[in-house]
């Protein structure tokens, strides 16, 4: 008799994926209060702290990586000396998901999740906001950042060469003599 599960079993299973997933692939965390510069004297508690940079923002330049980490952190509206740990520590694992595998994808990424938390900020501000005025703001702010994060996963699909393709497959009959296309055909304007 095959044995049926229950949805607790399922979501038993689940969680003991993104447990797993979680422990073998967890991104940076910060363990140490930055200073007013957020991207100098960031300590780690990983030993493998410039592998887990690479990882985070695709880039084995250092300068580099602590450009993006800081660029990364001033997108969050609640950015400030005293929780710029936190900021970072909930920040890097969007980056780290997205896994950028150079520095256009490490730029891209950061711009993907900073038009992100944008836009979650105006749709947060809309939702407070007792003026009309003000929550269409919000709320057209949020809808820009939100086709600027659509377009550049796009743009990050099509240089990862994910980019959509259309493939047209049709059944043709060429009959014994006949000649036959292969390929798209545009029928133009005829001469006079």
């Amino acid at each position: 008799m095959k044995e049926i599960k229950t949805i607790q079993q399922d979501s038993q299973a689940l969680i003991d994926l993104v447990e797993k997933r979680r422990c073998n692939e967890f991104p940076l965390k910060i363990d140490k209060n930055f200073t007013s510069e957020p991207q100098r004297g960031v300590a780690l508690d990983r030993d493998d702290l410039d592998i887990q940079f690479m990882k985070t923002f695709g880039t084995v330049h250092k300068e580099a990586r602590e450009l993006l980490h800081f660029q990364a952190l001033r997108t969050d509206a609640e950015l400030r000396d005293e929780n710029s740990v936190m900021i970072s520590n909930r920040m890097t694992p969007l980056l780290h998901a997205i896994g950028p595998k150079d520095e256009l994808e490490g730029m891209l990424a950061v711009q993907m999740v900073g038009a992100h938390n944008l836009a979650m900020t105006f749709l947060a501000r809309a939702a407070q906001s007792g003026q009309m005025a003000a929550i269409d703001a919000n709320i057209n702010r949020a809808t820009k950042l939100s086709r600027t994060f659509a377009v550049l996963l796009e743009g990050l699909n099509k240089h990862r060469g994910k980019g959509a393709q259309k493939i047209v497959v049709e059944h043709v009959h060429v009959e014994s003599g006949g000649q036959a296309i292969v390929g798209n055909v545009n029928q133009g304007e005829g001469r006079d």
